[in-house]
This record gives C-alpha cells, structure tokens and sequence, in this order.
C-alpha cells in the first residue's frame, strides 16, 4: 500500500489536533488543581505559560486581585514577552465593567469589542 500526500497530511492534522487537545486537557487539569497549590505565583505562571501555548498567543498577561481595590493597588500579576510599554498600554485596556458586569449578574457577558464597551 502506497501513502500518498494527503494520507501524511491527513495524520499530520491528526498528530496536530492530539497535541492540541493534550495541551487543552493538561491546562484544565491544573486549574482544577488550583485549590491544592499553596504558590500561587508558581501556578499562574505554569497557567499562563499553558495558556500561551494551547492558544499560539504572542503574549499573555493574568492579573489577580479584589473587585474592590483600585487600579493601581494590583496584588499580582504576571507577563509572558510582554515590554514595559506593553504592559502599561495592556492595564489601561483591561475592561473591569465587563468582568464587574459578568460577575454580578453571574452570566456571560456578550461584546463584540471590549474596547469600544463602554461599561
């Protein structure tokens, strides 16, 4: 039996796809492992560091804190190839009205562009 083109294509998408959803499945694991870890900074650079490559992201950035506290009291937050520039222009962005708006009213909340959202 011959192999063709499109039968090593085939099963390079394949092998591809398995590897994505092995990404997928370790990432899930470890946030269902949140609970048990007592670093956090040590986890959520392991989740960014997923998070990035599940997604083929250029950079990532996670932000931790209280609803409560304001923009510039962060407790932690972390980067992934990210310049200071960058992450000074990412924190101006970061839309709270939506997360407050989808945290309060315990549903997803539905924008086509969160820079143009006005909440």
């Amino acid at each position: 039996m011959q192999t063709t083109r499109g039968d090593r294509s085939d099963r390079d998408e394949e092998e591809v796809e398995v590897g994505r959803v092995e990404r997928e499945r370790d990432l899930y694991l470890g946030l269902l492992c949140l609970g048990k870890h007592s670093d956090l900074p040590a986890f959520l650079h392991d989740a960014l560091c997923s998070i990035v490559a599940l997604t083929s992201a250029a950079r990532g950035y996670i932000e931790v804190g209280h609803g409560g506290l304001a923009l510039d009291e962060r407790q932690w937050s972390i980067a992934h190839s990210c310049d200071e520039t960058e992450l000074a222009t990412i924190r101006e962005h970061i839309s709270r009205g939506i997360v407050a708006a989808a945290l309060a009213s315990r549903q997803t909340v539905l924008t086509p562009c969160a820079l143009l959202d006005d909440r």
